[in-house]
């Protein structure tokens, strides 16, 4: 996926920021650009793991990673590997869903979700059935809807880029900064 054109860059225009799936949780966490338009991505990136992992991380593998429940790949039999109850209801549940949980509590581990959800962020995706977007809220699975996938990408399907829209305040803030730029 290293050599698509197009999906490793991070670029700023007067209506949206566009991140492609492959720019690294690094090169967010350094942007001056995103400093200035979008801090809560940078803090949400900033929180990921340690440097290193950082400058490899990606935007779609941190947004697309699966559960990291540590019942399922555990020795307990738990709902989602086909066992007949959520261990997590019992037992160490600090990091598990308090609300629409239904026969798994597991939840998203990615640190950027929350935030492209807050900002009414869209998904662009590569299909073999015709590209297509989603908005990120529509984008993620509750667990009683799927048991087995954290969001709605088929198998064939790659996450290409997030388009994040500016606000009125973030374009005037855009306006300024490019104009420092050039």
């Amino acid at each position: 996926m290293k050599s698509i054109a197009g999906l490793k860059r991070l670029e700023a225009n007067s209506s949206s920021l566009t991140l492609g799936a492959l720019t690294t949780l690094g090169e967010i966490e350094r942007s001056k650009q995103l400093k200035q338009l979008a801090p809560a991505i940078i803090k949400a990136a900033a929180r990921v793991a340690t440097p290193q992992i950082r400058n490899l991380g990606t935007v779609g593998g941190n947004l697309l990673q699966d559960s990291r429940c540590p019942y399922y790949p555990g020795a307990w039999q738990c709902y989602r590997k086909g066992g007949i109850v959520c261990d997590a209801v019992r037992g160490i549940n600090t990091e598990h869903a308090l609300f629409g949980g239904d026969r798994c509590y597991t939840v998203t581990p990615s640190d950027l979700a929350p935030v492209m959800v807050a900002l009414t962020a869209t998904a662009k995706l590569h299909s073999p059935r015709g590209n297509y977007e989603t908005d990120f809220g529509d984008l993620y699975r509750l667990q009683k809807d799927d048991i087995t996938n954290m969001h709605r990408l088929l198998p064939d399907e790659i996450l290409t880029e997030v388009v994040i829209p500016l606000s009125p305040h973030q374009r005037s803030t855009f306006i300024k900064y490019a104009m420092r730029k050039t």
